[in-house]
């Protein structure tokens, strides 16, 4: 019926949920105009186009925004919403899927694609670029931020300040899982200050142009779980620490790194460290985790077992983005691996497939490390 097309923007789900719709030629025709008028629990979708300068606040709670028909495209192109981001999202429990960020530059150097200053928020299929940060969160202690299916890359200041692919604040929970995190400049791929982090089946990657200092940073200490990871750091970073925690004052009562089944690459030329514990009392226990190339892998006291160590010729080169280990190319037999045994959190359960994927059932790996990366 195209000629009721935009006649309604709401749609009744239930007495206290509707469903409003957006895009071009509807009543609603921006993301902006629904933020001004939702109600707690609405379900936003949003029809696939371009929204330039097109930036919201969201206080409501409750929400579902989605993007539908394609990818949205949030283009800043120099606006912001209260100088922070394109959303701006001050409501609890809030879910963000399949829409483009893209562009956020600010005054202070901090423009993100989303601001998050709810109590949880989600964020599913969404890609963040060329923003000052993809996702800035505020320094809440009951807060929580989920991130799953999404690609993070080049996100960084123009003015040479540092900021992130993603920077989470001194908040209760962090997940980020299933995501590409790539060419950061500058800044980390992933930073985060979250009492309780876990980074779990990510491709988080340099490549051959990227700069990012850290890939993976803790530095407010923390309780944190890097498991079936491939973090590769390439050969332009700025600092030669692959994954730090504890670079800055301990902020947190328990802190300690649980590193499992990772595959961490190094390509520093004057070799970098993979892993750096910069407090004394950062507990660390790493389990079954494949580091290859050059870097320093710093004295470790207890806590670990099943590692292993190879040189880049175990892998082919960054480029092929392809990380399976190749038995005729390495002189180890990997049968032979004796692999820490692994219950409870610590298992592997899944594997990235690329790009932005998982599998989570039929693993049978003989080799430490997260591999192999599949493709969809």
């Amino acid at each position: 019926m195209a000629g009721n097309q935009g006649a309604s923007i709401a749609t009744p789900l239930a007495p206290e949920r509707r469903i409003l719709r957006v895009g071009p030629g509807r009543p609603l025709a921006s993301p902006a105009e629904a933020a001004k008028v939702a109600r707690d629990g609405d379900e936003i979708q949003i029809e696939n186009a371009q929204y330039r300068r097109d930036v919201a606040v969201w206080p409501q709670s409750g929400l579902r925004l989605v993007g539908i028909g394609g990818k949205p495209s949030l283009l800043a192109d120099g606006a912001s919403a209260q100088g922070k981001a394109i959303w701006v999202i001050q409501g609890d429990n809030v879910e963000v899927v399949n829409l483009l960020f893209e562009g956020c530059k600010v005054e202070d150097d901090n423009g993100a694609g989303i601001r998050a200053e709810g109590k949880r928020l989600t964020v599913r299929q969404c890609v963040f670029r060329d923003n000052e940060t993809a996702i800035l969160t505020a320094n809440r202690p009951d807060a929580e931020l989920t991130i799953e299916f999404c690609e993070l890359d080049r996100n960084y200041t123009r003015t040479g300040r540092w900021m992130h692919n993603i920077y989470v604040g001194l908040i209760d929970q962090f997940s980020m899982r299933y995501c590409y995190v790539h060419h950061g400049v500058t800044g980390h791929n992933v930073k985060t200050r979250a009492r309780h982090s876990v980074v779990e089946y990510n491709l988080i990657a340099d490549h051959d142009s990227g700069r990012a200092s850290y890939a993976v940073e803790f530095p407010s200490g923390g309780i944190s779980l890097l498991r079936g990871n491939i973090i590769q750091h390439g050969r332009h970073s700025e600092n030669p620490h692959v994954v730090s925690i504890g670079a800055e004052d301990l902020h947190w009562p328990d802190n300690h790194l649980e590193m499992v089944h990772n595959t961490l690459i190094d390509e520093l030329p004057n070799h970098g460290i993979f892993v750096g514990l910069r407090k004394p009392r950062i507990a660390l226990r790493a389990l079954n985790n494949l580091f290859i190339g050059p870097g320093k892998l710093e004295p470790i006291k207890s806590g670990t077992e099943g590692n292993l160590r190879l040189g880049h010729e175990a892998v082919l080169p960054m480029s092929a983005m392809d990380f399976a280990l190749h038995p005729g190319r390495i002189k180890i037999a990997l049968p032979k691996l004796r692999l820490a045994p692994l219950n409870g959190e610590a298992k592997l359960r899944c594997v990235y497939v690329h790009p932005l994927g998982q599998r989570c059932a039929g693993l049978d790996f003989n080799f430490p490390g997260a591999m192999p990366l599949e493709r969809a």
